[in-house]
């Protein structure tokens, strides 16, 4: 059967429907086109006074009733779908034995078009394979595979989001089962093997035909070749693709390995998950305050398995009740600017995204207004909720919102700025001005509008503010649009590549204009972030940081992003959490709206033991930054360390409702049930609940729990997983083998940890976390002198007067060191010093770990578990 005909065997033979027709509350308005899943057509929903897209499929009338049942799952299943790239399906319904389905209506073209006109440049075809990963990650998660994916599917709107469309369409093929071809479902030029052999389609069918779009993004052309189906059918099966730099040069090994391995024959051999395409491409969205990776890793900071996906809609008025929120200041008036909408071409969001962060910094300095991060208002970037929700989702009164455009076609360049202030309450406009001038005039129009939403507040400038809005932070356009784009790439994500961008383009920017103290207090975070993350961990790199922050505030003493970098740089590089403190506090006087100054302030009073003020600072933090799932996590964290777990939970929940895919907030919610009162089954219920939105074996958290609350270590380890992280999965494989009492595995495993961990040693020796878990490495191989040598090596680099975070997981590993060795009176010292300051131990907890169980015949023991302490604070 050719192409062709296969499609029309599922099409209706019935004309279109003509403009008028009602399907339940759906007015058709126009047909827009049909194709092998039936017709598309523009509607009015009546009820809800929408746009939407029906689309009318093939009947059902000859399927039989356990066919009708498998589809109506699968259409409920799409349309349960909450995913920003992938098309929303509002409604399912069925008109004359026809099934429809009401979608978001979406004005772009298909990828097949873009396709058509040549191929797509490398960074575009990688951010377009991206967006698609994220919809199909969402999709894998609820069970959906899509089993047709190919460009015809994917929609490029007019900002360059990609929508998927007909998420479990296919299986309309199915549901008739009249044929083996219908059983085929999807495209076949776009099908892998197994699907053309007959076989399950599963998430790494997908995978396939991923590769196959974007082999033909890369190249133009398909990379397999068939002028009939079954030679096309052949080749899929049996032939290997040519590589593609054979057609393009351009292309890197790492992107053409990508694209071969979702090509693989072989499922098995082909990525098993969307999230490791994910990985691999640098798709992981900006989501640690504090490193990743097994270097820079420490206490509960870990990187969400996706890119903190938002898969469920926020019923915001139980997420943010008012009883919750810290107060603000009495009468002070909450503001949001949400990002303008950028009327020119997509590659100049960023432009539109620099004016609204400046009028965001503007506002936030003005006395007697509280203003919304940056990052919980960029989410409402082309959002269709109404300005009353949104600001109930904010917490906020007021909000500004407008257009940017860029005419880069005439000369000089022009932009056009229109800007409101809007009552969130009662969507009525306050304020509202229009603002038209050449280029240069870009930073007098952000000064305007700020000062225009100051006027009509009736807000009093102090005298620094008003002198703030009238300065430019450069003269140079040039430096100025190098210093936006690097904006976009640091505000992007934690990935290498992005902040070695951003930090390049900072670079540019001071090189054209050395006196742009905002671009050289930006380079600073720049290179701070390059050592910290440790993508660069030399004196050099931290000398630059250090450098580039001290000329921004030579050139400008008083810059407020000056101050902030400075104070990074103490916290990051120099780890002077006093002077850090200071520059912190320094710029909050002076800009007490920045959430992230009030994280950053909270982050150091953590590691400092001022853990009162610091969950009282990431509180304020949270309120400013409401949709920040980090922020709200250090609040419940930094609460469960004072042993306020009430409170702490309550941060947990708006954690999960933010991010359901993200595996800590599952994991640490279950811990504090063994903190608080060693309730197992309470625990097991949470990590049941969260398995089914979250792949909560990713996190090595999740495993150190299973230890806990797993009478059996066999099935913990039969379970276990290995992560990025192997030391910490060595590690823990061999504490479950000492628990079994497995002596050569747990050695085996000890051993292959001291293997990895020595070079580092001598490479960091001053790296308090590789020593103590290469104590921890000797300790599993039975070495006594060196496992006392290392593990209290780390207490003496980080003792806990001087970090009162991360050295609470020295002193546990310590401890366990002394367990290992029959040392149980210095175990006891150690775990009895950690009740008594804020931390992760309770009595609950060490009556429940089996790590502790050989202390429990010891006469200390009963005084350790079974008396209330009283805690340092």
């Amino acid at each position: 059967m050719s192409r062709n005909s296969e499609e029309h065997s599922y099409r209706n033979n019935a004309s279109p429907l003509t403009a008028g027709t009602m399907l339940g509350r759906y007015r058709i308005v126009r047909f827009i086109q049909s194709g092998g899943m039936g017709e598309v057509y523009e509607a009015d929903d009546t009820g809800l006074a929408r746009k939407v897209a029906i689309k009318l499929l093939p009947s059902l009338a000859s399927a039989t009733g356990e066919a009708r049942e498998r589809f109506a799952r699968e259409a409920k299943a799409a349309a349960s779908l909450n995913h920003t790239n992938v098309i929303t399906v509002h409604d399912v319904g069925e008109y004359q034995q026809r099934p429809f389905f009401a979608m978001e209506y979406v004005e772009g073209e298909p990828l097949a078009d873009r396709i058509a006109r040549g191929p797509l440049p490398i960074e575009e075809a990688v951010d377009i394979t991206l967006q698609v990963c994220r919809g199909l990650a969402a999709a894998h998660k609820s069970g959906l595979a899509h089993r047709d994916l190919k460009p015809l599917n994917l929609l490029i709107d007019s900002n360059g989001r990609v929508k998927i469309l007909d998420f479990g369409l296919a299986s309309m093929r199915d549901v008739r089962g009249s044929t083996a071809d219908d059983a085929r479902s999807g495209t076949v030029a776009y099908m892998s093997p197994e699907q053309l052999n007959g076989e399950e389609v599963t998430a790494q069918s997908d995978l396939f035909s991923l590769g196959i779009v974007m082999y033909e993004m890369l190249t133009g052309r398909r990379p397999f070749k068939g002028d009939y189906e079954a030679s096309l059918v052949y080749s899929i099966v049996n032939d290997i693709p040519e590589p593609l730099r054979n057609h393009r040069p351009d292309i890197s090994e790492h992107l053409e390995a990508v694209v071969l391995r979702l090509l693989e024959k072989d499922r098995s051999a082909r990525y098993q998950r969307v999230e490791e395409v994910l990985a691999d491409l640098g798709g992981k969205t900006r989501s640690l305050p504090e490193g990743t990776g097994y270097f820079a890793r420490n206490g509960w900071r870990i990187v969400s398995w996706l890119a903190v996906l938002a898969l469920v809609v926020v019923v915001a008025v139980w997420l943010f009740p008012a009883s919750e929120r810290e107060a603000v200041e009495p009468g002070k008036r909450m503001l949001a600017v949400l990002p303008f909408d950028n009327l020119g071409p997509a590659d100049d969001e960023y432009f539109a995204d620099g004016v609204v962060d400046a009028i965001t910094t503007h506002l936030a300095r003005i006395g007697g207004l509280g203003v919304i991060s940056r990052s919980s208002a960029m989410e409402y970037r082309n959002s269709d909720k109404a300005v009353g929700q949104i600001g109930v989702e904010l917490g906020c009164q007021l909000l500004v919102t407008g257009t940017v455009y860029w005419d880069r076609h005439v000369s000089p360049s022009r932009v056009q700025v229109h800007a409101r202030l809007v009552d969130a309450a009662s969507n009525t406009h306050l304020w509202a001005d229009s603002y038209d001038g050449v280029l240069d005039d870009i930073f007098s129009v952000q000064s305007e509008i700020a000062r225009g939403v100051a006027s009509e507040l009736e807000l009093v400038l102090r005298e620094s503010d008003r002198e703030a809005l009238l300065t430019h932070p450069t003269d140079n356009l040039e430096a100025y649009d190098f210093y936006l784009r690097g904006n976009q790439y640091f505000n992007r994500s934690w990935d290498r590549d992005d902040i070695e961008i951003a930090t390049g383009m900072y670079q540019r920017a001071v090189e054209l204009d050395p006196e742009f103290a905002l671009a050289c207090a930006m380079l600073s975070r720049g290179h701070e972030s390059m050592y910290w993350e440790y993508y660069d961990r030399t004196e050099t790199r931290k000398e630059q940081a250090r450098q580039a922050a001290g000329w921004a505030l030579a050139l400008a003493p008083d810059l407020l992003e000056g101050h902030l970098a400075l104070g990074y740089y103490h916290y990051h590089c120099d780890h002077d959490y006093q002077k850090a403190l200071d520059e912190f506090q320094q710029a909050l006087k002076r800009w007490p709206n920045n959430a992230e100054l009030y994280s950053a302030i909270a982050a150091v009073q953590r590691r400092i033991g001022e853990m009162e003020q610091a969950a009282a600072n990431f509180a304020r933090a949270a309120e400013l930054d409401p949709r920040s799932n980090l922020k709200l996590f250090d609040a419940g964290l930094t609460y469960s360390l004072l042993r306020q777990y009430e409170q702490a939970a309550a941060y947990l929940e708006r954690v999960i409702a933010l991010s359901p895919d993200w595996p800590l907030a599952h994991v640490y919610k279950a811990w504090l049930e063994i903190f608080h009162n060693g309730d197992t089954a309470k625990a097991r219920q949470i990590l049941a609940a969260g398995s089914r939105q979250a792949d909560l074996a990713g996190s090595h958290y999740y495993w150190w729990l299973a230890r806990v609350i797993e009478p059996d270590p066999q099935t913990v380890l039969d379970a276990m997983k290995m992560g990025e992280d192997t030391v910490l999965y060595c590690l823990q494989k061999a504490q479950m083998n000492r628990l079994l009492g497995r002596r050569d595995v747990e050695m085996a495993c000890a051993d292959s940890t001291r293997v990895r961990l020595e070079p580092l040693v001598q490479q960091y020796p001053d790296n308090a976390r590789f020593q103590s878990h290469l104590g921890l490495a000797y300790a599993g191989l039975r070495q006594r002198d060196r496992a006392f040598a290392h593990g209290e090596r780390a207490l003496e680099l980080l003792p806990s007067t001087r970090d009162a975070f991360d050295a609470l997981f020295f002193a546990l590993d310590f401890a366990e060191i002394c367990v290992i060795f029959g040392e149980y009176d210095r175990a006891i010292e150690q775990l009895n010093y950690l009740l008594t300051i804020p931390g992760f131990v309770s009595p609950a907890y060490l009556k429940l770990d089996p790590l502790w169980r050989p202390l429990h015949g010891h006469p200390r023991w009963p005084a350790l578990v079974g008396e209330t302490t009283t805690v340092r604070k």
